[in-house]
C-alpha cells in the first residue's frame, strides 16, 4: 500500500512539474512574441517621417489646477529631424538636428521672427549627445508603440526585452479576442489589454504605482482611425487619466494626424537649416550647393533643336536639288 501511495505521489509530482515547465515555456514564448510585436510597432513609428499632435489637459485640485493645451510636430529626413511644439500661450519652440549641427530656436507667435536659443556645432560633444538622447527619447513617445507603464516613465518597447524589472505575471483571454497582460515594473503593477492580431498593440491599460514618496493610479485608452493604404489603423486619439494620492485628478487627451509628406514636400533638406528660419548659418559651416541641372537640360535641348533644324534644312535642299536635276 505504501508503495502504491509513493507511486501516486511521484506520478502526480512529475505531472505537476511537467505542467509547470510547459506553462513556463509557454510564458517565455508568449513574452517573446509580445515583445517582438511591440518592437515591430516601434519600428513602424520610427519609420514615420511626419506626425502632428494636439493635446489638452484638465487637472482638478493642487497648484496646477485648470486646463492647458498645446501642439507638437515631428519631421524627419535622413539624418535630419525636427521637433516643434507650443505649450499653452508660451513661445513656439523648435529643436533641429541635421548632419552638421543641432540648434534650438523660438518665437512668440507665427507673426514674430525666430530667435536663436542655442547652437551646438560639435555633434560629438557630451552636451550634444545628451541633447540628442533627450529628444530621441521624447520623440519616440509615438501613439502606436509607446508602452505607458507609469506616469514618469515611457520606455521604448525594445528596451523592455533586457529589462529585468519588467515581469509579465499572468495572461487572461478576453471575450473580445484581446488578452489581458498583467505586469510588474519596479514600483508599478498593472494590466494591458493587448491585441494579438495587431502586433499586441495596447488598446487600454491600468497601472498603480506606490513608493515611499507617492502613490497614483493611471488608466489610458487608444482610439484608432480608419485603416490606411498600408493596411494598418493608426492611433487617432489617446486619453489617459492620473489620480494622485491627494484629492486631485488629471485627464489628458492627445489627437494625432499623419501628414502625407509626399504631398506637403516639407522634408527638403534646406528646411532643417538655420537659413530656413531667417538666421545665418554658424561660422565655418559651408553646405554643398546642389548641382543645377536645369541649365544643362536647356542647353542640351537647344543644341538638339539646332541640330534637328539643320538636318531638316539640308534634307530639304538636297530634295530640291534632285528635283531640278530631274
Amino acid at each position: 500500500m505504501a508503495n502504491i501511495r509513493l507511486v501516486i505521489v511521484v506520478v502526480f509530482s512529475l505531472g505537476f512539474l511537467e505542467m509547470r515547465l510547459r506553462a513556463d515555456s509557454i510564458d517565455a514564448h508568449l513574452r517573446q512574441e509580445i515583445l517582438a510585436g511591440w518592437a515591430e510597432l516601434e519600428r513602424i513609428d520610427n519609420s514615420r517621417t511626419a506626425i502632428d499632435t494636439t493635446w489638452t489637459s484638465h487637472e482638478t485640485g493642487g497648484a496646477r489646477a485648470g486646463t492647458s493645451s498645446g501642439f507638437g510636430n515631428y519631421r524627419r529626413n535622413g539624418q535630419c529631424w525636427r521637433t516643434s511644439g507650443q505649450r499653452g500661450q508660451g513661445p513656439i519652440e523648435e529643436f533641429v538636428v541635421n548632419s552638421r549641427y543641432l540648434f534650438s530656436v523660438a518665437r512668440e507667435s507665427n507673426a514674430q521672427p525666430w530667435a536663436m536659443r542655442f547652437v551646438q556645432v560639435d555633434l560629438g560633444s557630451p552636451n550634444a549627445k545628451q541633447l540628442q538622447d533627450l529628444w530621441s527619447s521624447a520623440k519616440i513617445f509615438a501613439p502606436n508603440s509607446a508602452v505607458l507603464l507609469t506616469a514618469g516613465q515611457h520606455p521604448k518597447p525594445s528596451s523592455l526585452a533586457d529589462d529585468l524589472d519588467f515581469k509579465m505575471t499572468r495572461v487572461d483571454r478576453l471575450p473580445d479576442g484581446l488578452i489581458k497582460l498583467h505586469f510588474q515594473h519596479q514600483f508599478a503593477v498593472g494590466e494591458f489589454d493587448c491585441d494579438p492580431a495587431a502586433n499586441y498593440v495596447i488598446r487600454r491599460g491600468h497601472s498603480r504605482e506606490k513608493d515611499s514618496r507617492r502613490e497614483y493610479i493611471m488608466t489610458f485608452e487608444r482610439h484608432f482611425g480608419p485603416t490606411g493604404p498600408d493596411g494598418r489603423a493608426n492611433v487617432e486619439r489617446l486619453v489617459f487619466e492620473f489620480v494622485f494620492d491627494a484629492p486631485s485628478k488629471r485627464i489628458t487627451e492627445h489627437s494625432y494626424s499623419y501628414p502625407d509628406v509626399r504631398k506637403t514636400g516639407e522634408l527638403d533638406e534646406e528646411r532643417f537649416r538655420l537659413t530656413a528660419y531667417g538666421l545665418p548659418e554658424p561660422e565655418g559651416i559651408v553646405w554643398e550647393k546642389p548641382r543645377r541641372w536645369l541649365p544643362y537640360w536647356l542647353a542640351g535641348a537647344g543644341a538638339f533643336i539646332i541640330l534637328l533644324t539643320t538636318w531638316v534644312i539640308r534634307r530639304a535642299r538636297r530634295t530640291q536639288a534632285k528635283e531640278k536635276q530631274a
